[in-house]
């Protein structure tokens, strides 16, 4: 006989299909959407939440090869693989099928003679670090980068993206003003080197709502958080306070070892963390370190 678990993860289909439904219904109409389902889906399952997705987006971001693998099982969906991957990886990563990032000239020139050696043609997007100061090119190296790819037969540019780095800061929108300015300087400049129809992003759920609404400014949106019903900071979620409604998807249930009633004055737990100041109902449930 099977031991019961003391605990269970449950998540919730109708609320997943809420969000996404949600989200996308404030944006431009021919607006295309990606999820992130990176790190197991945020933890949620990746597999589990692309079955339900794949009819409701363009595509879905992973991080690494692994992700990707797994993802093939059981989708064939356009991936943007926005991770760095090694050397020794590039080749799965292009008979996989996805849209790869470039983090160098280096890179660049090692997948295209990779794709020349499988007779494919690969497709990148490549990131512009617009004042994150992570990953991406500074704009004074993309002559450089553009000028590259357009010598690299087996590589096809198609997008061009960037990441917001505290745009649901509401109270001050100044360094996302920079931001932008930055991001749309890059694409300006591919547009000069001859790259006019890119695939334009920065915007991932916090974009959509504080800054894409409606207008269609960029034509891929990354939904992150708020697919799996979180909101991207207190500032938004006050925002849209009675406008819209974004439902958790995963709830942890567990047991109930011990119900007490405690006295007024009596501390709880480890670190003397908390004291009652009431009569004080207290319920313990068998969870820890390892759960």
């Amino acid at each position: 006989m099977t031991t019961q678990p003391l605990s269970h993860i449950e998540l919730s289909k109708k609320n997943l299909i809420h969000n996404i439904k949600t989200l996308k219904s404030l944006a431009k109409t021919g607006t295309k959407f990606s999820v992130a389902i990176k790190g197991n889906a945020y933890g949620h399952g990746q597999n589990e939440i692309a079955k339900i997705l794949e009819q409701y987006v363009d595509y879905f971001q992973v991080n690494s090869v692994d992700e990707l693998e797994l993802l093939r099982k059981v989708n064939k969906k356009k991936v943007l693989l926005l991770g760095y991957v090694q050397k020794s990886d590039l080749k799965k990563a292009i008979k996989f099928g996805c849209v790869l990032s470039v983090f160098s000239l280096e890179q660049m020139l090692t997948i295209s003679a990779i794709a020349k050696n499988v007779n494919k043609t690969q497709e990148v997007h490549i990131p512009i670090d617009a004042y994150l100061g992570r990953e991406g090119f500074l704009l004074t190296e993309l002559p450089k980068v553009f000028a590259e790819i357009k010598k690299c037969k087996n590589i096809k540019l198609t997008g061009i993206y960037a990441h917001f780095a505290n745009i649901e800061d509401t109270n001050n929108f100044t360094h996302a003003k920079k931001q932008i300015t930055i991001f749309n300087q890059a694409v300006n400049l591919a547009k000069k080197f001859g790259f006019k129809k890119l695939q334009t992003h920065i915007s991932a759920t916090s974009g959509l709502l504080i800054y894409e609404k409606n207008k269609g400014i960029n034509s891929i949106i990354r939904l992150g958080i708020g697919v799996y019903g979180l909101w991207p900071s207190e500032h938004i979620k006050f925002l849209y306070k009675n406008k819209m409604e974004l439902k958790p998807v995963m709830s942890w249930k567990t047991k109930i070892a011990q119900i007490k009633i405690l006295p007024a004055g009596r501390t709880i737990g480890y670190g003397l963390s908390y004291m009652t100041y009431e009569e004080t109902k207290i319920v313990i449930i068998p969870q820890g370190y390892a759960d």
